[in-house]
């Protein structure tokens, strides 16, 4: 008797060990598994915004969630809400960015005197080496909302998104064979970029030899992707897809091209829906594809259908019969080897020597991102992908394909105005890997009632951090002056020395030539010092932050320089406080080296007739509030007022000068447009306009 009691005990103890290993194992976070849902997020736009109420639901009522899979902007909201962002979070990202900006590439300048082409131009053509046209194959390269998406997802640096807080996958359309591509590993970004890429608005993207294109023209909507990601979990449909337009209702490009993807994916969206087992469909049907106001609704509508659904969706929540492992991440390969694609030369020496450490160690996930984003950052760069050979062997070698820009850029752009005589058109030729693998030159010319050209050639970079420049620039100049008479002359400049890149630092240090033609011929040269600081939040839309800049000529026993300053910071959500300043060091005896107060749009009132003196000093404040905005651009009213005083030699005061006014961007993402209304210290009032960005400010390196 007693030994039949002891074989029912250890027959119980069996039956129950391995719950009580699992609840073990559970505890103490080993190997915790993770049942829940599968959520599909459909592309839509920025209607797909309504997925973020979705998440924020679900979190709330408890619902885990096993992976996501996203297509278009269901992958960006997907992939970032896999990062081990909250639906709180995600709702503060959506209210802080200025999506029209993210999808503008217009950035800072790449070239010291100059620009690049592309950037704030009217038009722009790539082509390869034998100047046949390859692009832009889009209207948006989307550089600047994969910088932002980058710094988004650093918080989650792993190579498998499987491995990810939440394990996730992004689907796009390869357009040569149109099949859907499931994106599960590599550079999460890239992935969600391909994903978001809207043929003719957005360029292509390639990614490991496939040129990828929006993954709403074949799964809009992928049930069956996620289905076989994740076998044995529920799934959970978002859609936020179009519910199509009446004739009335397509109005603009950004209507056509959305109509036309709803036409497209229309049968693929409802065989998907019958497919999945919860469909939540957020009242946004009939909102723009890129709309810019009306985001909080658009989640509050996300928030609003997923509370109708949760009846639903907790009737699905028994049906879970597989578990996918989550606290046991899976220990990242040994690399064996590097290989590097896309470079030649120099500059895959230099690449392979950085990535030499990494040979016979586990993958470091965070360094390797460290790598890829300093190649971003360079010039000559467009994008860096990194992928295993193979990702399920514990030892393999890695990849690194580096695609570079074209080789050669033309663009036009422009500026005109009534308020300054610099109205030119500007047309710019970008040159890369001219003499060696990694240099650079930039050239261009502008043309109006003045002229001016400028090329400037770029070394390769040096130690990761340093490039030699070589630097020529000629004008004519005009100074019709307040008080001084009218000067004319012409200036031929040249300057050979070392760029020092340390962020938020830039630093120049060379030697500058310069000869003038003004009642005969003029020489000086000197040691010339640039440098520029910038802490901004954001380099496409800051909100508070410093900036600081200045150059420095040392000729002829006198110093010439220029010093600015500008600083922003918010006062709400809807008021920006701004300020701005600088100084001018110059030489009043000679007209090309004087200071000239206002030339620059110091003080707009006195552009056309700046005031001239040995030094200048100016100081401006400024509120900025959102006045009115559509896709195509925005306008802005800003409340300014701006002080400048002029000194003879030995800083004695000269004249002092004062306006204040009102001014407005003009609606037009390319334009650049700008209205002034300016009464200033003569009791006079100035009404002016300008179309572009002026350029012939950029004089020296």
């Amino acid at each position: 008797m007693i030994k039949k009691k002891k074989w029912i005990r250890f027959f119980l103890f069996i039956l129950i060990l391995p719950a009580l290993i699992l609840s073990r194992a559970e505890a103490e976070g080993v190997n915790p598994g993770k049942e829940g849902v599968v959520l599909v997020l459909s592309g839509g736009g920025t209607r797909g915004f309504a997925h973020v109420g979705v998440i924020q639901v679900l979190e709330k009522e408890g619902i885990p969630l096993a992976g996501i899979v996203g297509t278009s902007m269901g992958s960006i909201v997907g992939g970032l809400a896999a990062c081990g962002y909250s639906g709180e979070e995600l709702e503060d990202i959506i209210r802080e960015i200025d999506l029209r900006e993210l999808l503008n590439d217009r950035s800072e300048t790449a070239g010291q005197g100059g620009i690049t082409p592309g950037e704030k131009s009217l038009m722009r053509l790539e082509f390869d080496r034998s100047w046949r046209i390859t692009g832009p194959l889009g209207g948006l390269e989307g550089r600047n909302l994969m910088e932002r998406l980058y710094m988004l997802t650093r918080r989650a640096s792993v190579y498998s998104f499987q491995d990810l807080p939440i394990p996730f996958a992004a689907v796009a359309t390869d357009i040569e064979t149109g099949e859907a591509v499931v994106l599960n590993s590599g550079d999460l970004v890239s992935a969600m970029r391909a994903s978001i890429s809207i043929p003719a608005l957005f360029e292509p993207w390639e990614i490991r030899g496939r040129l990828l294109v929006d993954g709403g023209l074949v799964a809009n909507v992928p049930v069956s992707q996620a289905k076989e990601l994740f076998p044995g979990h529920p799934v959970i449909v978002v859609d936020v897809t179009s519910r199509g337009k009446t004739r009335e209702q397509i109005r603009t490009v950004l209507d056509v091209i959305d109509q036309m993807i709803t036409v497209m994916t229309d049968q693929n969206v409802e065989e998907a829906l019958k497919e999945a087992d919860v469909v939540i469909k957020p009242d946004v049907g009939t909102e723009a594809m890129l709309s810019t106001r009306g985001w909080d609704e658009i989640i509050a509508r996300g928030r609003y259908a997923t509370q109708a659904s949760m009846t639903s969706i907790r009737a699905v929540m028994p049906k879970t019969t597989e578990r996918i492992e989550k606290g046991k991440v899976k220990a990242l390969p040994v690399i064996t080897d590097v290989r590097i694609e896309g470079l030649e030369g120099y500059e895959k020496e230099r690449l392979l020597e950085i990535c030499r450490e990494w040979k016979q160690k586990p993958m470091n996930a965070a360094e390797v991102d460290r790598v890829c984003r300093n190649l971003r950052e360079r010039e000559n760069i467009k994008f860096v992908e990194c992928f295993l050979e193979d990702p399920n062997a514990e030892e393999t070698a890695i990849n690194l394909v580096v695609r570079k820009k074209p080789p050669r850029e033309i663009s036009v752009s422009g500026y005109a105005s009534n308020l300054d005589p610099y109205r030119r058109l500007y047309v710019d030729l970008a040159n890369r890997d001219v003499f060696t693998q990694g240099d650079f030159l930039n050239a261009g010319i502008g043309v109006g009632d003045e002229w001016e050209a400028y090329a400037e050639y770029l070394g390769r970079l040096k130690k990761e951090k340093q490039r030699t420049g070589l630097f020529l620039y000629s004008s004519s100049e005009k100074r019709e002056t307040a008080s001084s008479g009218i000067f004319d002359w012409e200036q031929y400049r040249a300057a050979f020395g070392e760029h020092f890149y340390w962020s938020p630092y830039g630093i120049y240090v060379g030697y500058m030539v310069q000869e003038v033609d003004y009642r005969g011929s003029h020489n000086n040269h000197g040691p010339l010092v640039s440098m520029k600081w910038n802490n901004m939040d954001d380099p496409i839309d800051p909100t508070r932050g410093l900036e600081l800049s200045g150059v420095g000529w040392y000729t002829d026993d006198t110093l010439l320089g220029r010093v600015e300053v500008a600083g922003v910071e918010p006062l709400n959500d809807t008021w920006k406080f701004f300020v701005k300043g600088g100084a001018i060091f110059g030489d009043k005896s000679e007209p090309w080296t004087a200071a000239y107060l206002g030339a620059r749009n110091e003080l707009y009132s006195r552009a056309d007739h700046p005031l001239k003196g040995e030094n200048a000093l100016w100081a401006g404040i400024g509120f900025r509030r959102l006045f009115k905005e559509s896709w195509w651009g925005r306008m802005h009213m800003d409340i300014f007022a701006t002080g400048g005083r002029i000194y003879r030699d030995g800083w004695d005061v000269e004249e002092d000068v004062w306006e204040a006014g009102l001014g407005f961007t003009l609606p037009g993402r390319f334009l650049n447009g700008r209205i002034f209304i300016v009464y200033d210290d003569e009791s006079e009032w100035s009404f002016g306009y300008s179309l572009g960005q002026p350029r012939h400010y950029r004089t020296v390196p």
